[in-house]
């Protein structure tokens, strides 16, 4: 894709890297490219072409303009674009905070109860 988007990011020896390759417990680790001694790359980059990068995004362009038309025209339901840790609330981006406030909310309520039964004794 650099060579498609940006090939003056590109260095003039890119045909010379050898090809990168990082375990899944490396990849768990930020910057993993960088470590110990990494070039800032993963993959095979001698095999890089700009025509199959051109080509792949065009097949991403169509399969996601396919699914913005489904969802637009209404032949789609919403859910069919959706992740599926999506329907796990604790996966979603705003659970933790509402979470958060209901639990706060059940403290205030259970901290009052407490002390209005404290009064009627």
């Amino acid at each position: 894709m650099m060579l498609l988007l940006r090939p003056d990011l590109v260095g003039d020896g890119w045909r010379d890297l050898p090809a990168a390759r990082y375990s899944m417990a490396h990849r768990l680790i930020p910057n993993y490219p960088v470590r110990n001694g990494g070039q800032g790359y993963v993959g095979h980059p001698a095999l890089a072409d700009p025509e199959f990068a051109k080509a792949t995004l065009t097949v991403l362009m169509e399969e996601a303009m396919d699914l913005v038309r489904g969802l637009l025209d209404g032949t789609l339901r919403p859910s069919r674009g959706r992740s599926p840790f999506f329907a796990m609330p604790f996966f979603r981006t705003n659970f933790w905070p509402i979470a958060a406030g209901i639990g706060a909310a059940a403290v205030a309520f259970l901290l009052s109860m407490r002390k209005a039964q404290g009064d009627k004794t």
